[in-house]
């Protein structure tokens, strides 16, 4: 299944900063809430650690459409630690075990690893709608939130990204009509 046909190829589209409103409306103000809960428990600007998460607290229709990469340096690369089922359903593949700058994720990715540098250099969280075209008649909207995961406080050693996946399949577009942005207006170091 780590596969994907290849018709199946993704296109992003857009990529927007998403509002708190966008977040709340799919569930994903809760994941932040508790990472941030965590993260002030310890006491670190930048993030809990990975073995500090436990997946039983997002809720159930969260932990599907959640990713877990370890952020390995010099030279940058991604690992995919954890690949929610949802996600293996939604787009075929599973990604577990991965590193994004070896594996063919036929653009699945692609956004992510345009975006998630700045989130190793900056150590924010990142709220983002990315606009994905899956075929020439389907694109998807994919509210996505990125939380920083540090081992030491201070560096960021991973990164959690959580979709509401089961809401985000339901909000097909085609390509030629652009969703709602409107409300895409608060970025991440506003929400934060």
């Amino acid at each position: 299944m780590n596969v994907l046909p290849p018709k199946f190829d993704v296109k992003v589209l857009e990529s927007l900063p998403a509002s708190e409103a966008i977040l709340e409306s799919h569930g994903l103000g809760q994941p932040v809430a508790y990472w941030d809960s965590l993260r002030q428990a310890r006491r670190s600007p930048v993030g809990p650690r990975w073995s500090d998460i436990d997946l039983m607290r997002v809720p159930p229709n969260l932990i599907q459409g959640t990713m877990v990469v370890d952020v390995l340096m010099d030279p940058l690369d991604f690992r995919i630690r954890f690949w929610g089922t949802g996600l293996v359903r939604a787009f075929e593949m599973d990604l577990t075990g991965e590193r994004l700058s070896t594996v063919d994720h036929h653009g699945l990715m692609a956004a992510f690893v345009d975006q998630a540098p700045r989130l190793v250099i900056d150590a924010k969280p990142q709220f983002m709608i990315n606009r994905v075209s899956v075929s020439e008649d389907r694109a998807l909207e994919l509210p996505i939130v990125r939380l920083p995961l540090s081992d030491d406080g201070e560096k960021v050693s991973g990164i959690m990204t959580v979709i509401h996946i089961r809401r985000t399949l339901g909000l097909c577009h085609s390509p030629s009509q652009p969703g709602d942005f409107s409300a895409v207006a608060t970025t991440a170091a506003q929400l934060m």
